[in-house]
């Protein structure tokens, strides 16, 4: 294990004890959704504009024909099948994607803050790096060596006390709370395993070993979708939401 990778690990969990001060207040007067609404509408439309000027400068520095990036070609990649995602289209992919694995995520994540607290929020994103390895080991995409075990093993511990502290300080933690942390648990888990799951045409193929900046384009052009199809969808989803007959957290948000 190289230590830049044991740094990267310790900078991760200093900035996620900083989010006690990153979100306090922060959802007294500002709906949820009109974070989420903001934070990937405007994402995704400036990544659609990195895209677009990765592809314009490249054609403008290609040395011939061969090497220029076709928007009309690239965005034709949309209606292939993933082969890699139960084979089906790219845009299908990237509505799953978009909806449960980011904007549910981000709800559910949101709500949980709302509902429980900080610490046992946290626990979402220990699970799912638990999952997500062990995923892998099955997939046999990653093997467990030692320094994994022991991490793993830690975070096993780790949620444990912060389970125990919060039933300890908190005399009831609410069913809908811990829903709300599965929910953010799942979508998260989903979201790590799914959105690497692609594969390339033969003509893709031969065009990226070509021109490495096809590669980059279509990666920022697929971020882009992947966020403004699920904001898209998210309306439609807080629509029927809003008229089911039961009360819940997020009718006041949508309100």
């Amino acid at each position: 294990m190289q230590n830049k990778y044991i740094l990267y690990l310790i900078a991760a969990n200093f900035l996620w004890s900083l989010v006690p001060f990153l979100v306090s207040g922060l959802f007294n007067d500002i709906s949820i959704l009109m974070i989420i609404f903001l934070r990937f509408f405007v994402s995704g439309l400036v990544l659609f504009v990195v895209g677009l000027f990765i592809i314009y400068i490249n054609n403008r520095n290609a040395s011939n024909d061969d090497m220029k990036i076709s928007l009309r070609k690239l965005f034709r990649f949309i209606f292939y099948k993933n082969e890699s995602f139960f084979n089906m289209k790219y845009i299908y992919y990237f509505a799953i994607i978009g909806f449960f694995g980011i904007i549910l995520q981000i709800i559910g994540y949101f709500l949980a803050l709302k509902t429980t607290s900080i610490a046992f929020t946290m626990i979402g994103f220990q699970l799912s790096i638990i999952f997500v390895a062990f995923y892998e080991h099955n997939a046999k995409s990653e093997k467990f060596d030692l320094f994994k075990i022991l991490y793993l093993l830690i975070l096993i511990f780790s949620i444990g006390i912060i389970v125990y502290v919060q039933f300890g300080v908190r005399s009831v933690i609410s069913l809908a709370g811990i829903l709300y942390v599965a929910l953010f648990t799942i979508c998260l888990t989903f979201f790590h395993i799914s959105i690497n799951k692609e594969s390339y045409t033969k003509g893709e193929m031969k065009f990226v070993n070509v021109n490495r900046n096809y590669k980059i384009a279509r990666m920022v052009i697929k971020l882009s979708l992947i966020f403004l199809i699920g904001v898209a969808l998210m309306f439609p989803f807080l629509i029927l939401y809003y008229y089911l007959p039961f009360q819940g957290d997020l009718k006041p948000e949508i309100n």
